[in-house]
């Protein structure tokens, strides 16, 4: 991403840490419900907004690492 300004800058990488975060939280779930802990929850987003982040940040490390699209996958809910 060449030429971006510092406003679009900061926006992508919000958008980039929220999809990075949300997925890493998920990603710890659901290692505790394979191992047989039931009772916790996976992500819920606080509103559209941060759900419109996640999305975006996701298409913008796909769009930037083509060759990677395996690691952006969304964690497959248990």
């Amino acid at each position: 991403m060449k030429g971006l300004t510092y406003m679009q800058y900061r926006d992508y990488k919000a958008a980039v840490n929220t999809f990075l975060r949300v997925q890493a939280y998920d990603a710890a779930i659901r290692r505790q419900r394979l191992s047989g802990k039931t009772d916790v929850s996976y992500y819920s987003f606080v509103n559209s907004t941060e759900q419109t982040q996640y999305t975006k940040g996701r298409m913008l490390l796909i769009q930037n690492d083509p060759l990677n699209v395996s690691s952006y996958k969304e964690i497959e809910k248990l």
